[in-house]
């Protein structure tokens, strides 16, 4: 009986292959292009198989059902829509014990949809062998296939973060030249990413751990590997020092060019990267001064215009083989400065040698550096301060001298009330320029002196929005002024555009060309200060309103859509360099440096203009006020009272009472 049993077994497992079905039977439906299926996510996607693909597939000797594990002795068909998934590991068990420890295998635990499938890589029915030019892992297709996913995947998704595609760098790098160009040997994204263990950068075991990037880059660079690990750098980092440069400091990760063509990077701004960092020179007690005294000195300036000649850090200090000057393998050990110099000087003295070290560069190294420092800042202080006081002087002589010319016969240009808007205007808008200038470049040099002062930037922003208040107080007041008071109606009607104005801007350009002889004769305002008033005008209404929406961006984000609030913020930049650089050059010149009113327009201040200047070039203003005979208390009594037009204007300058007596016939 127990025999009989055996048999029945034996003849079991031998038959039941017989009747499974084979690769045809599987190719009955898989072969129509047409058909499809639902993924996981409830995509639809194709199930179509090209037999002769999977045939000259690394796996063609294989049967369907050997990889699809579940349908084994299934003999319904078709069989059930949902399958379990493939897994690779039954025939790759060490491929797949690796991968499990991997970084992309570990995101299989909680993240299966976003984890990176065998066949991501080596794709499913048509994997061909890695020395295969079509296969996805050939050397030369890498960059696509691992982009494949990290160009797809955007930077964050959830909880997690892919790193971004870098195909383009790695194919303009050294490396990615090399492999297009089909050297096999160059470093692939598998090289430095071996691709069953990679591990996150702060996993001790990932080959871009950071105490292991230097074995990683020297399977192949194998002499620099040996240099380095003698250098300074690495016995740092072998200490526990992780801000100590390693390979990818100083060449980068994925962009790394040739020495040549990245010189100034490589040799240069890679070395002040951390020897200027201030928290790693306070941390590890490193000399301040290295970068300033080179950058000061006449290589850090040969660098700084770009000549690739001149010495940059790794030509004094060496490359990968740096060491501590009281080594004496040190290419800077005072032992070995006459060689290290004469790889550029010829005739190189031990004294020449010494004479230009970052130490000598220091003023306080030597005395005689110190004497002839105080020695030149007590002559510029001396020489340029007398000079500035000697223009001073003469400065306020010919204020003086156009202040007294302005005393007797003089026309009021600006009323006490118009002088104090425009002087609370000035300074708000002075303000508002240099602590919105200052938010906007923290790191300018200028914006420093203002941190020294204990000025930060939490005042800054209270003393820019209280200018600001400041300059939306004065606005309206000027606004109610224009509405509500006469001589506010009077000067508003005066400073609007008229189609005069063309013409007087075309007279003006003419006049100033030499194609005319004669001046535009304007009224109150002429063509510029229209131009400057509405300006103010439009400036006023356009920082009024982005700086509300900057000052509150969630209220305004409650009822306008996101995008407002980075526009506003546009616009507020932009149109404050349009206002500074407005008053500074168009201002700032016809009030300080056009020569009718060097060495400045007094108006602003006294309110007053010299009559013989108002006559000059505003003859028709003072021609309607002594027609008109209105606003007469704009003219010193004694014009006011004796002349009725220019012609007596102009008498009266001349001769004084004189003409006074003239006109009544007195004088003969």
């Amino acid at each position: 009986m127990r025999g009989l049993s055996m048999l029945v077994l034996l003849i079991f497992f031998f038959t039941v292959p017989l009747f499974a079905q084979s690769n045809e039977d599987c190719m009955a439906c898989h072969s129509d292009p047409e058909l499809t299926g639902i993924d996981a996510s409830g995509t639809e996607i194709s199930m179509y198989v090209d037999a002769k693909q999977f045939t000259h597939s690394v796996h063609g000797e294989l049967s369907c059902v050997d990889c699809h594990v579940d349908l084994q002795g299934v003999e319904d068909f078709p069989h059930a829509e949902e399958l379990q998934p493939v897994h690779c590991g039954n025939c790759h068990d060490d491929v797949d014990a690796e991968y499990s420890r991997s970084m992309h295998g570990l995101k299989f635990v909680h993240l299966e949809h976003l984890a990176p499938k065998c066949w991501d890589c080596h794709g499913k029915h048509d994997i061909l062998p890695p020395d295969d030019p079509n296969s996805r892992v050939y050397f030369q297709n890498l960059p696509n296939t691992c982009c494949g996913c990290h160009e797809r995947l955007s930077t964050t998704r959830g909880d997690t973060i892919h790193p971004a595609c870098v195909r383009k760098d790695y194919l303009v790098s050294i490396h990615g030249k090399a492999v297009l160009e089909g050297n096999d040997a160059a470093p692939t994204c598998n090289t430095c990413h071996p691709a069953h263990q990679i591990r996150k950068r702060i996993d001790p075991q990932s080959t871009i751990y950071k105490l292991n990037i230097p074995s990683t880059c020297g399977q192949c660079h194998v002499d620099e590997l040996a240099d380095y690990s003698e250098s300074i750098h690495y016995s740092a980092l072998k200490h526990g020092v992780l801000e100590s440069a390693t390979c990818t400091d100083c060449h980068g990760e994925h962009k790394i060019l040739s020495p040549d063509s990245a010189f100034i990077y490589t040799n240069h701004d890679a070395c002040i990267a951390c020897h200027n960092d201030t928290k790693v020179i306070s941390k590890y007690g490193l000399s301040r001064t290295v970068v300033s005294t080179y950058e000061d000195s006449y290589h850090g300036l040969s660098v700084r215009l770009g000549q690739k000649k001149a010495a940059t850090c790794a030509s004094c200090h060496g490359y990968h083989d740096i060491h501590s000057p009281d080594n004496p393998f040190s290419k800077v050990n005072p032992k070995n400065l006459v060689q290290t110099c004469s790889q550029c000087h010829e005739n190189v003295t031990p004294e020449f040698a010494h004479s230009y070290t970052h130490e000598s560069m220091l003023i306080h190294s030597n005395p005689v550096n110190y004497y002839i420092t105080l020695i030149y800042t007590i002559l510029i202080i001396g020489v340029i301060g007398g000079m500035l006081l000697h223009n001073l002087i003469i400065y306020l002589k010919y204020l003086k001298y156009k202040r007294k010319e302005e005393e007797r016969y003089y026309i009021i240009r600006f009323k006490t009330g118009e002088r104090i808007q425009h002087l609370i205007l000035m300074l708000s808008f002075t303000v508002l320029a240099i602590s919105g200038f200052a938010l906007r470049f923290p790191d300018a040099w200028w914006v420093q002196l203002f941190e020294k002062a204990g000025i930060l930037e939490a005042q800054r922003r209270i003393i820019h929005r209280v200018a600001a208040v400041t300059m939306v107080l004065v606005s309206l007041y000027h606004l109610y002024f224009i509405i509500f008071t006469k001589r506010g109606r009077h000067l508003f009607r005066q400073i609007m555009f008229r189609l005069s104005d063309i013409t007087e801007v075309i007279q003006s350009v003419k006049y100033y060309l030499g194609l005319s002889k004669s001046k535009p004769r304007y009224d109150e305002f002429d063509y510029t200060e229209k131009i400057e008033y509405w300006a103010l005008v439009w400036g006023n209404v356009v920082m009024g309103l982005t700086g509300f929406i900057l000052w509150f961006p969630t209220m305004i984000t409650g009822f306008a859509p996101p995008w407002v609030v980075r526009a506003a913020e546009l616009i507020h930049f932009y149109e404050a360099i349009l206002a500074t650089l407005a008053i500074v050059v168009f201002h700032l010149f016809f009030v300080i440096a056009h020569p009718e009113q060097y060495p400045m327009n007094l108006a602003w201040l006294s309110g007053k203009m010299s009559l013989r200047a108002a006559i000059r070039k505003h003859p028709r203003w003072v021609e309607r006020i002594l027609k008109e005979r209105k606003d007469l208390d704009l003219l010193p009594e004694v014009i006011a009272r004796n002349c009725h037009s220019l012609v007596d204007v102009d008498n009266y300058l001349k001769f004084g009472e004189l003409y006074d007596e003239m006109k009544k016939g007195k004088l003969y």
